[in-house]
């Protein structure tokens, strides 16, 4: 949904944790805070003011390798393979 950049609580190049507020839009007087999904350095794109349309990318998180391998990854459980008939 469109709407304005309100607050940008991170700065360019910062540290931030999964979870943390990156940018805050505003659209039908409702405001949405868009958190970070993993931990890492973050490049924001937009600042308080500019417009954003549906789908635009306002900041990217370059994933921090330290803690990428710290976390658990997701593994496929094996599967029974049935003898033929």
């Amino acid at each position: 949904m469109p709407g304005t950049v309100v607050s940008v609580p991170v700065a360019d190049g910062d540290r931030v944790a999964a979870g943390d507020t990156i940018v805050t839009v505003e659209a039908m007087k409702m405001e949405s805070p868009l958190t970070a999904p993993v931990a890492g350095v973050v490049r924001v794109s937009v600042r308080v003011g500019d417009l954003v349309r549906r789908d635009q990318v306002v900041a990217v998180i370059e994933e921090d390798p330290a803690q990428a391998a710290e976390a658990p990854t997701k593994r496929k459980a094996p599967t029974k393979k049935k003898d033929p008939v």
